[in-house]
C-alpha cells in the first residue's frame, strides 16, 4: 500500500482546487444547527472497561465540554498553546474581521463544570496564525503576519525590502490570572516580497533558541479567494504569492523579547519536475531528537525534499542540523497513492517527547484515504499506516499524542457533506465540512474510537491539545453555525473537552462571560527590523509600563 521512494511529479494544487463543492441532501433536512452525531465506536464496551481500569493513573475527570463566542466580528480558530505549568489555562489566537486578530485566554476547571473565557483583546492590523511557548513555558511567542501598513511595519528601515506579506513573531505576556495580554519587543520579518511564518520550534537545551520555518515568495500576486473575512486566511489558504520556497532560521531571544541578531539562515528552493512551477507547502516542524523535523508536500524535487517519485504530489520528512540549519540525511518522500495522477498531502508531524523514538504524520490521499503513519524517528522508516476512508476532500488534518504514549488522536474536517469510516464503523454527516476526531492505539494503529461533528453549515477545527490534568483531548476551531451556542456571526469560534471515551459536548452556553468586543492588546516597545538594518533596542522602552505578573518559570 505505502511506496517509501525518493523521487516525486504533477502540479502542485492548493487544497481549494481539490475541494469538491457538492452538498448531501441530509443537510436540508437537518433542523438542529447545534445537533452533535457521532459514529458507533469501535469495540466500544471492552474499550470503556480497559479506560475505566487505568482512570487512577491518567487523573481523569470524564467531563464533556464546550462554548462558543466571538471577538466582535466574524472570528477564525487559529493556534492553541497549554503551559505545562499552567495546564488550567489554554491561550487561543486567531483572526477576526477581514484584517485583525484575537488573543484569548480560557479556563478549563470551573466549579460548575464549564469552560470559560478569562480574557478576550483583539490585535489591529495583522492575522495572527499560531502561538508558541518559550522553553520555560513562562513566556508565548506569536506566529503572525502583516500587509504594508499593518501591524509593525511602520518599523522598517528605509532602503530595506519592502514586503508586501510580512512575517512577524512576538513574545506575548500574560497576567498570572489570564486577564491581560501585553505585546513585547517582536521581530519584523521582510527579507522577500512575501513570507508566511509557519512553525516555531523552541530548543529544548537552551533557553535563548527558537527555530523559525516560514514559506517565502517572490511573487506579489493575489489571489484573489482569500480577499473576503468568510474564510481564514492562515491556513491552506494563502492571499499572495506563488512558487514558494522555504527558510529555516534560529532566532535569539532572552526572558522578554526577541533579539536582532540571528544566529543562521537557510533557504530552500525546489525543483521544478517536466517543466511544472515548482512549490512546496510546508505543514509543521518538531523538535525530534537533536534536528528539526520537517513535514509538508511538493511537486519538485531538492536538497530538502528528495527526489520526486514520478507519479503527482508526494509529501517529504526531512531533518536538520539545529547547529547550521543543514540538511541531515536523505528526506523521505512518502507516496501512498496508486493511480497514475496521485496525490500524498502531509499535513501534520506530533510525537510524545523530544525524545520519542517514534513520530505520528497525518496524510491525505487522492484516492481518499485518510492515514496516520507512525514512523522512526531517526530512520524515517514506516512502522506502521492505520487507514480511515472518506467520500469527500480533507483538510486541516493534525494530530497530538498522549502523555502516556498509549493513543493518538487525529483530527480534522471532511468537506462537502462527506463522512469517515474504519472497518464497519462510519460517521454521519450533518451538512457542508464538518469536524471529525478519532483515538488510535499508538502501539498496534487499531482505531479505538471515530466521531463526527457538525451542523448545517461549515464547521472547522484547528487545533488539537491532549489535557494532562483533566484527561482527553481540547478541540479549538470556528463555525458558521450554532454548533455549541446560537451562533450572532457568520464565523464564530469554539473549544470542546472530548474524554478519553470520545464523548461529545451536547450543550450550549447562552453568552460568554466577558466581551465579545474584547480590548486592545498593549504594545510594548521596539520592533526589530529583520531587513538590512537594525532598529537599535531602547532601554527605556523595553519594559511596557505595568506589566503583569507572568506564570512562573
Amino acid at each position: 500500500m505505502m511506496k517509501r521512494q525518493r523521487q516525486t511529479s504533477l502540479r502542485m494544487t492548493e487544497r481549494g482546487s481539490i475541494r469538491t463543492t457538492l452538498l448531501l441532501a441530509l443537510a436540508l433536512c437537518l433542523t438542529s444547527e447545534w445537533f452533535v452525531q457521532a459514529a458507533t465506536p469501535l469495540q466500544q464496551q471492552n474499550h470503556h472497561h480497559h479506560q475505566q481500569q487505568n482512570h487512577h493513573e491518567r487523573n481523569l475527570q470524564e467531563t464533556v465540554q464546550g462554548l462558543q463566542s466571538h471577538f466582535g466580528a466574524n472570528s477564525f480558530a487559529g493556534g492553541m498553546v497549554i503551559p505545562s505549568t499552567n495546564p488550567n489555562v489554554a491561550y487561543i489566537t486567531g483572526q477576526v474581521g477581514a484584517y485583525n486578530c484575537f488573543i484569548g485566554a480560557v479556563s478549563l476547571t470551573n466549579n460548575d463544570k464549564t469552560l470559560r473565557f478569562l480574557s478576550k483583546q483583539i490585535l489591529e492590523g495583522a492575522i495572527c496564525q499560531n502561538l508558541s511557548l518559550n522553553s520555560k513555558e513562562s513566556q508565548l511567542l506569536l506566529l503572525a503576519t502583516a500587509e504594508e501598513g499593518g501591524l509593525f511595519t511602520e518599523t522598517r528601515q528605509t532602503g530595506t525590502t519592502r514586503a508586501t506579506q510580512y512575517g512577524l513573531i512576538a513574545p506575548l505576556l500574560f497576567a498570572a490570572d489570564g486577564a491581560q495580554a501585553i505585546l513585547q519587543p517582536g521581530l519584523l520579518l521582510h527579507d522577500d516580497p512575501v513570507q508566511y511564518p509557519k512553525a516555531l520550534v523552541m530548543d529544548p537545551f537552551h533557553d535563548d533558541f527558537a527555530y523559525l520555518v516560514s514559506m517565502h515568495s517572490d511573487s506579489k500576486e493575489e489571489n484573489t479567494h482569500t480577499t473576503i473575512d468568510s474564510e481564514p486566511n492562515f491556513t491552506y489558504l494563502r492571499k499572495y504569492g506563488s512558487s514558494y520556497f522555504i527558510t529555516i532560521r534560529r532566532i535569539l531571544f532572552n526572558d522578554k523579547k526577541i533579539l536582532p541578531n540571528r544566529a543562521w539562515s537557510k533557504e530552500y528552493a525546489v525543483t521544478p519536475q517536466n517543466s511544472v512551477e515548482a512549490n512546496v507547502v510546508v505543514s509543521n516542524m518538531i523538535y525530534s531528537k537533536g534536528n528539526l523535523l520537517l513535514v509538508g508536500y511538493t511537486e519538485g524535487s531538492g536538497t530538502a525534499f528528495g527526489n520526486d517519485v514520478g507519479s503527482g504530489i508526494s509529501g517529504f520528512v526531512s531533518k536538520f542540523d539545529t547547529e547550521t540549519g543543514n540538511i541531515q540525511d536523505t528526506p523521505a518522500r512518502v507516496s501512498l497513492g496508486t493511480a497514475s495522477n496521485t496525490f500524498t498531502l502531509l499535513y501534520d508531524v506530533c510525537s510524545e517527547s523530544k525524545d520519542a523514538e517514534y513520530i505520528y504524520i497525518t496524510a491525505f490521499t487522492s484516492e481518499k484515504e485518510i492515514i496516520l503513519i507512525k514512523m522512526h524517528a531517526e530512520l524515517l522508516d514506516i512502522e506502521w499506516q492505520a487507514p480511515l476512508t472518506t467520500n469527500q476532500d480533507v483538510h486541516d488534518l493534525m494530530c497530538a499524542v498522549d502523555p502516556s504514549g498509549e493513543v493518538v488522536y487525529m483530527a480534522g474536517v471532511v468537506a462537502d457533506g462527506g463522512t469517515v469510516s474504519h472497518t464497519t464503523s462510519s460517521t454521519i454527516s450533518l451538512g457542508r465540512d464538518d469536524v471529525f476526531v478519532t483515538q488510535i492505539s499508538a502501539d498496534s494503529g487499531a482505531v479505538n474510537w471515530l466521531r463526527q461533528l457538525g451542523t448545517t453549515k461549515d464547521d472547522r477545527v484547528a487545533s488539537i491539545h491532549v489535557l494532562t490534568e483533566q484527561g482527553g483531548l481540547l478541540m479549538f476551531g470556528d463555525s458558521s453555525g450554532s454548533l455549541l451556542a446560537s451562533a450572532s456571526k457568520n464565523s464564530e469560534v469554539w473549544i470542546a473537552q472530548i474524554p478519553w471515551d470520545g464523548s461529545l459536548p451536547t450543550t450550549t452556553e447562552v453568552s460568554s462571560q466577558v466581551s465579545n468586543d474584547g480590548g486592545n492588546v498593549p504594545i510594548g516597545q521596539p520592533v526589530y527590523d529583520d531587513g538590512d538594518q537594525i532598529i537599535p533596542p531602547d532601554d527605556s522602552t523595553n519594559d511596557p509600563p505595568n506589566v503583569p505578573n507572568t506564570p512562573p518559570d
